[in-house]
């Protein structure tokens, strides 16, 4: 598969995985942040951005979370550009999707900027987090890739072409 077209793919995927993963993140934390019963749509400080229409609220929410998702997987297909190290793709990967985390965490009205401890933990847990997730695609990758090199072994070894 062509790396455009790679880069299309997981971003249409990244959509609806922000859209879903956004969608319900965002319900859970609307609603235990206003401690009040009632379920949530958005945090109480990102309805007030629109004059308490909570659907409204909910509506650019939702794009925006869609939007998002397609940032990390859009750049996961960097892993697959030959030309640049693991290293190089991780760190771009990583360095846009924290960043990109960060804006929208804060147009969404997640956290506050002044908030530099509540900012810190949550920059802690997502470096956590994306590392973990790299961690255990890269061990699958390694352990594929030694199936396929045992295999080429195993054939060169049996005058296999």
């Amino acid at each position: 598969m062509k790396f455009k077209h790679r880069v299309i793919l997981f971003a249409v995927i990244g959509l609806a995985m922000g859209l879903f993963s956004g969608t319900v993140i965002a319900v859970i934390a609307g609603t235990l942040g206003a401690g009040d019963g009632i379920i949530h749509l958005c945090s109480e400080r990102f309805v007030e951005v629109f004059g308490g229409n909570e659907l409204l609220a909910f509506t650019v929410q939702a794009l925006v979370m869609g939007i998002y998702g397609m940032i990390p997987m859009g750049g996961a297909a960097f892993y697959a550009y030959e030309k640049w190290s693991l290293a190089k793709c991780t760190a771009i990967h990583y360095f846009t999707s924290m960043v990109s985390y960060f804006l929208v965490g804060f147009f969404l009205r997640w956290f506050k900027w002044t908030d530099y401890f509540e900012n810190f933990i949550f920059f802690i847990c997502l470096t956590a987090g994306f590392f973990m997730i790299w961690l255990v695609n890269y061990l699958i990758y390694k352990v594929e890739l030694n199936r396929v090199n045992k295999e080429l072994s195993d054939r060169k070894r049996n005058g296999e072409k």
